[in-house]
Order: C-alpha cells, then sequence, then structure tokens
C-alpha cells in the first residue's frame, strides 16, 4: 500500500514536473500583429510589401476582406485586441466606412492610439473620403506621370522616417498620384522627385488623436532598369513606406537589435610600421579624435613577424585596436571552388590558421577574435562553411554573404538583412567598402535597419592621408550618436535581434554561438533565445558564465531561457563537437611558393605603394583582372616571379634615372 502511495506521489510529481518545463519553457505569449483591411481579389503590390515589412520585424499578419457590413463588425473586434499594433487599410474599403468606427476601434487610452495607414489611392478618389479622413490636411491625389529623367524618391524628415531623413531611393515603382496637403496640418514622409519638383505620396496626418498615414497606389515603374537589379537600395525602396510604418508601430514589440556597433577594418597588413600607407601611430591618433576602431584583419602566415616596438605600442592601446583571422597563407582563393581547392586542404588550411594565431597570440600577447574574413572576398562553399562553425568561429564577414557554389535566395528579406544562418546555420555577415561614392546613403540605410556598420579596406585607402576615414567615422556617429565602435569579435557577440514579449520579457533571434544578452533595465528579464541549427554539426554543450546549461533541440531550432538580473549580463557560448588539436598542427613555413607570395605582396604594399609608378603598375594589374589569370593557372609562381622582376626594374630604371638628373643637375666639372 505504501509503496503504491510512493508511485502515486512519484507519478504527481513527475507530472507537475512536465507541467511546469512546459509553462516555463513554451509560454504562450501573443506576438504583436498587423491586421490588414482588403477587398477580394489578387493579392496586390502594397499587400505584398507589408508582408515583407511585417515579417522583417517579427509581426504577425491578420487579413480581412472586407465586402459587408457584418464584415466590418468583425473587423472591429479584431482592431480592438490589445495584441493589434497597427491596421494597414486598402482605400477602396475605407471609402464604405465610417471614420469614426475605425479610429475609436484603435484608441487605446493611455498607451497611444494603434496607427492607420491607408493604401492604394489612386487619383479617382473622392475628395470628401480624403478630407473625412485626414481631418480636411488631405484634398484630393492628383494623377501624376512618371518622370523617367527623375525617377527617383525623396525621403522627408520625421520621427517615422529616422535616419533615412534626406537620402534619395530609386523609382522602382511608379505613384500614380500626388497628394494636394494642407502643409501645415500634414507631413510629407516620401516624395516622387520630377521635373515638377517634389510630389508628395506619401504622408502622415494627425487626426485627433489618431495618426492616419496614406500613401498612394504603387506600381511596377514603366520604365524599369535594364537588366532588373535586385539590390539593397532597390528592395527597400519598393517597400520603404511600409518598413517605416511598421517599424513606427512595432516599436520594441519589432526584433530590432540590442545595440548600435561599427567597425573599420584592414585587410593584410602584418605589424610593421609603417605597412605602405598605414601607419599604426597616426590611425591611433586618429581614432581617438574621432570615435572608431580599426581591426587588423591578419594573414595567418605573418605570425611570427611582428615588430616588438609596435606589439607593445597596440597592447598599450587594445581599446583601439583588435584581430581577426584573414585567411591562412592568402594564396589566391585559398578557400574557393574544390576542384582547385579540395576540402581537405581548406580543413588543412583551417587548422594552421587557428594554429598560427594562436601562436601569434603567444608571442605578442595580442589576442584575436574568432571571427575570419576571407581573400578576394570569395564566400568559400558550404562544406568549408559548415567547418568555420565545427571549429568554434563566431562569424565570418565578408563582401558578400553567400558562399560559393550555393545559389543566392529570392526572398527580398534576405537583401534587407545584412547577417543571414541560411547556410549551415553559421553567422555570415555583410561588410562594405570604405571607398564608396556616396557612404551617407549606405550608412543610413544600415542605420534605419538596425544592422552592424562594418567597413573594411587595403593600405592604399589610406593613400590620401591617415584621416582618410574621418568623415565615415563622423557620419557614423552623427548618425548613430551611441554607435559602439568595437572588433568584430564584440560585433560578433551582438548579432541577436529582441522584441518585447507581452509579459514584459524578450524573444531573442541569435545568430552566432558566443553571444552576450545585455540587461539594462533595472528588473530582472528572462530571455527567451531561438538559434537556427541545421542538426548536422552536433552541439557538445550549452555554457551560461561558463556553467552547463539546459537547451531544447528540435524542429531545426535550439531554444533555451537565460535569467538576467537587472543591469547587468550574461555570455551565452555553443560548443560544437570537433577533432581539432591545434597541439598537434604544424606551423613552419616550408612552402617556398607561399613565401614568395607573401614577400611580394609585401614589396607591393609597402615599397612599390610609395611611387606613382608603383602605384600604376599595381592598379593595373588589378584592373585588367592579371590575378585572376594567376588564379587560372596551376601553378602561378611565374607569373609571381614575372611580376616580381618587373617590380625590380622599375626601381633600378627609376634609380638610374634619379642617377643621371642628379648629374645634369651639377654640371660639367671646372679646373
Amino acid at each position: 500500500m505504501k509503496s503504491d502511495q510512493n508511485l502515486h506521489k512519484h507519478l504527481i510529481y513527475v507530472l507537475l514536473t512536465i507541467l511546469s518545463f512546459a509553462c516555463t519553457t513554451l509560454p504562450a505569449t501573443a506576438a504583436g500583429q498587423v491586421v490588414f483591411l482588403k477587398r477580394a481579389g489578387e493579392k496586390t503590390v502594397a499587400q505584398e510589401q507589408l508582408e515583407l515589412a511585417t515579417r522583417f520585424y517579427g509581426l504577425g499578419l491578420r487579413s480581412i476582406t472586407v465586402q459587408s457590413n457584418s464584415d466590418v463588425l468583425s473587423a472591429l473586434d479584431q482592431l480592438r485586441k490589445p495584441e493589434t499594433l497597427a491596421v494597414v487599410a486598402e482605400a477602396s474599403v475605407v471609402q464604405g466606412v465610417q471614420s469614426t468606427q475605425i479610429l475609436s476601434a484603435l484608441h487605446r487610452p493611455g498607451s497611444g492610439n494603434v496607427p492607420l495607414l491607408i493604401v492604394d489611392i489612386a487619383h479617382n478618389i473622392s475628395s470628401s473620403t480624403l478630407r473625412r479622413w485626414s481631418n480636411g490636411a488631405v484634398s484630393a491625389c492628383n494623377s501624376m506621370p512618371f518622370d523617367a529623367a527623375n525617377a527617383a524618391y525623396l525621403v522627408g524628415s520625421d520621427e517615422v522616417t529616422r535616419e533615412l531623413a534626406g537620402i534619395r531611393l530609386p523609382a522602382v515603382l511608379s505613384a500614380e498620384c500626388a497628394f494636394a496637403l494642407d502643409s501645415s496640418r500634414a507631413t510629407t514622409l516620401l516624395s516622387a522627385e520630377g521635373s515638377r519638383g517634389l510630389d508628395p505620396v506619401f504622408i502622415r496626418t494627425e487626426t485627433n488623436p489618431n495618426q492616419v498615414f496614406f500613401l498612394a497606389d504603387m506600381g511596377p515603374s514603366p520604365h524599369p532598369a535594364s537588366p532588373p537589379k535586385m539590390g539593397l537600395h532597390e528592395v527597400l525602396s519598393r517597400a520603404a513606406p511600409f518598413m517605416m510604418f511598421v517599424r513606427f508601430a512595432a516599436g520594441d514589440n519589432g526584433w530590432h537589435s540590442p545595440g548600435h556597433y561599427a567597425n573599420l577594418t584592414v585587410d593584410d597588413p602584418w605589424l610593421t610600421e609603417p605597412y605602405g600607407y598605414l601607419n599604426y601611430e597616426s590611425l591611433s591618433a586618429e581614432m581617438g579624435k574621432h570615435n572608431f576602431h580599426t581591426t587588423i584583419s591578419f594573414i595567418a602566415w605573418n605570425f611570427d613577424r611582428s615588430d616588438p616596438r609596435l606589439v607593445s605600442f597596440i597592447r598599450g592601446h587594445s581599446d583601439r585596436f583588435s584581430f581577426a583571422v584573414h585567411g591562412n597563407n592568402h594564396d589566391h582563393l585559398e578557400f574557393g571552388a574544390y576542384d582547385r581547392k579540395p576540402l581537405a586542404e581548406q580543413i588543412a588550411n583551417l587548422q594552421q590558421a587557428l594554429a598560427r594565431m594562436n601562436k601569434f597570440q603567444d608571442l605578442t600577447g595580442l589576442r584575436f577574435d574568432s571571427v575570419i574574413t576571407f581573400p578576394q572576398e570569395v564566400v568559400p562553399p558550404l562544406q568549408t562553411v559548415r567547418k568555420l562553425k565545427e571549429y568554434g568561429f563566431a562569424a565570418a564577414v565578408n563582401d558578400g554573404t553567400v558562399p560559393l557554389g550555393s545559389g543566392q535566395p529570392s526572398d527580398p528579406l534576405f537583401f534587407l538583412k545584412p547577417i543571414t544562418s541560411d547556410f549551415a546555420t553559421f553567422a555570415l555577415v555583410q561588410r562594405y567598402l570604405a571607398e564608396q561614392s556616396d557612404p551617407k546613403s549606405m550608412i543610413a540605410i544600415q542605420v534605419f535597419l538596425d544592422g552592424p556598420l562594418l567597413f573594411y579596406c587595403h593600405q592604399d585607402f589610406f593613400t590620401s592621408g591617415i584621416g582618410a576615414f574621418n568623415p565615415i567615422a563622423d557620419t557614423v556617429n552623427q548618425l548613430q550618436p551611441d554607435a559602439r565602435w568595437a572588433g568584430l569579435g564584440v560585433v560578433a557577440q551582438h548579432l541577436y535581434l529582441v522584441k518585447r514579449r507581452d509579459d514584459t520579457h524578450y524573444d531573442v533571434l541569435d545568430f552566432s554561438p558566443d553571444f552576450v544578452l545585455d540587461n539594462k533595465l533595472q528588473r530582472d528579464v528572462t530571455f527567451y533565445v531561438e538559434k537556427a541549427e541545421d542538426g548536422l554539426t552536433p552541439i557538445q554543450g550549452v555554457t551560461v558564465n561558463g556553467q552547463p546549461s539546459s537547451f531544447e533541440l528540435s524542429a531545426g531550432h535550439l531554444r533555451m531561457e537565460v535569467l538576467v538580473p537587472g543591469g547587468s549580463s550574461r555570455r551565452v557560448v555553443i560548443r560544437y563537437q570537433n577533432n581539432l588539436d591545434l597541439t598537434t598542427v604544424d606551423v613552419s613555413k616550408k612552402n617556398l611558393r607561399f613565401a614568395i607570395l607573401r614577400h611580394a605582396s609585401d614589396f607591393r604594399d609597402i615599397t612599390m605603394s610609395k611611387y606613382r609608378v608603383g602605384r600604376a603598375i599595381s592598379g593595373f594589374y588589378y584592373k585588367h583582372d592579371l590575378n585572376q589569370l594567376e588564379i587560372s593557372l596551376e601553378r602561378p609562381l611565374p607569373l609571381l616571379i614575372l611580376f616580381l622582376i618587373s617590380s625590380v626594374a622599375f626601381l633600378w630604371i627609376r634609380k638610374r634615372a634619379g642617377a643621371k638628373k642628379s648629374g645634369a643637375s651639377r654640371g660639367p666639372h671646372t679646373n
């Protein structure tokens, strides 16, 4: 009898434990939603872009077809729900509905009213409808021809447009009409730029006390770019009104970055002063004046070449300098296609790069971040990317985020996100050349999209002076005053998004296996973490501040909860199983071809770069893809030697010419 009672107690205990686990691990929480009021029919451009914006910010989208009065009543019930953060309605719907019905349903006492966006407004909409919904601020939407000569949109200045204010976006879509406004009662958020001046096509009004937005009907441009281009500016231009509106409405309830991070990375240099036009001490002074941080993307082959005096200087300025891995030997496409660099060779290169960087760390006392940038900006094939994850790299940062041999995703969302884990569930992060014709536009877009601002260059970027990066740093600091300039390791530790839940805690969408959860509030917060995992790289374990932590792995995601006390942080590390033993890896430099390649590169960057003719030779070499010619050859050594001989010949000729000129200037001897 007693044993039965004990059995019952154990069963009850197990049941309560399971229920408790279910309640804490998978708590019910209603996601914020946007309600879309539409007529029956095919999906419109507005609906497509609204879906894109809600996915970007992690909100639900509830579409309601309104055909009758009963549909209106049903819609009003949805509008009143506390999880409704915004409402979008087609113009054809609001024409037949009393504005007071909708606006009163959006009233939220004490917490601010839910904003409304009216879309697909054409020139034939009645003036009375526009006046009624705008409280007289909008009187008409006048037909507007597309101006192919000035096909751009200018973003206005407002708390809705934020960092995008003042930039121009390509007119991928054409507005059907332009609004006639009482400018004192309406704010223009987007204007079509044409020969007639600026025509408002996206506006905001305040209708006591509701905020109502109006967007003209946007259709495909009658003069599309040829060939069609799909890039960040084009994708954003299509969705810009919806991205602005949804971000404004969602606030902290939409996905957003836990902080704002920026970095300058200089590829290739080793620790010698100067390295071409890069002078470390002078650059440090500029970093102090203009508040930025520089990562040296270090070629592992150079691990034992550091100048002790420069090492000492950098150790004293570790807040301004950091190090990341830039390949191993920096061989041409050493992490390229497998027909030239087999997977086994690439794995050996990764192992040797890590072993050499560990040796660099031991020799100099300068730590390096487990972040890699790849030579030639080529992201290696998928199997190599998977090895990066297995070997504990936190991220790869490159000018491109699609592995070699993989297809670029067609989802427009891919172009809006500078971070992707679509490939091997490993963090691939976009960086941008510092040499840009319009850096302010790119910076503004990235700040608006809440992505890290990562720039890169080589030593020749500083040809015009060591202050070459100052204007970009100043622009970042102006547009993002709270930007934290840091090394790529710190950036990688904050590659996640957060959004507030209904229970005042936070959801986390993580990309990196090593991340730091910061709780800036004065109360304890539970972070509900989710990270994509394909299951192909087994997880060895997860720690929080060095202590083992439980997690759940199912449906292609790792999920866990992390309680972070108010005003503190917790570091989460996911470790993967591997057979890596760096103590057995040979770090010696026995390969003559690699030695010649590295010394030739040094000669190009350190010596030839000092002379105009030398810079011209280097420019010709890369402009005409002679480096690609080398790559196409099985053994590029002959061309490398030819390049060296040509360079030496150039210096010899220059020296002879200088000697002759000097002799001529002295004139003949006289007795």
